[in-house]
């Protein structure tokens, strides 16, 4: 695994005749996860494997987070917003790299310590959490300026709509707004 920004190889995977093994290991283990674990953490714990496991030539931390964001989805976090690190990931990919070094030691070592990784991963959540209650309360605030200004100009309420959206920045269109009604 490489760290391009830094041109770096922050990770070099098993034994490729070791890995069909590891992913059927895998694969079971989420089968047969325990279910007091709390999701977060078997979340993070399938990414961390696939990650470590480095079954692909590429794409391998593309498809962890997206196992990670399916055990959440199968243990009902469904909502992309809080199933989905993604996003946090990208405004903090070094730090990804950083953990998943530390976490790995550059090579396959699965007897290291993941708390390192588990506390990464809790984080990640909360502040994707942060980032969406703090634009839920900016849209909550836009949304009683532009009807409090829609009521001192005797317009209609609908008309916030269409002012909500070209205050974010998104182009008004016309269906939208009819379908509002």
């Amino acid at each position: 695994m490489r760290d391009d920004e830094r041109n770096l190889v922050v990770y070099e995977g098993p034994d490729q005749q070791m890995v069909p093994d590891l992913m059927a290991e895998l694969v079971s283990a989420q089968m047969h996860a325990d279910s007091a674990c709390p999701v977060f953490v078997r979340a993070a714990m399938a990414h961390l494997n696939l990650v470590m496991i480095h079954p692909f030539r590429d794409g391998n931390g593309r498809m962890a987070r997206a196992l990670q964001t399916l055990i959440l989805g199968r243990g009902q976090i469904l909502t992309p917003e809080f199933s989905s690190i993604e996003e946090w990931l990208g405004r903090n990919t070094s730090s990804y790299y950083d953990v998943l070094l530390g976490t790995g030691g550059g090579s396959w070592h699965p007897e290291r310590d993941t708390h390192q990784w588990a506390m990464f991963n809790l984080v990640a959540h909360h502040m994707q959490a942060q980032t969406v209650l703090r634009r839920m309360q900016v849209a909550e605030h836009l949304w009683a300026g532009l009807t409090d200004l829609l009521d001192a100009a005797g317009l209609p309420e609908r008309a916030a709509w269409a002012l909500f959206d070209a205050a974010l920045g998104l182009r008004v269109r016309r269906g939208r707004i009819c379908a509002r009604r």
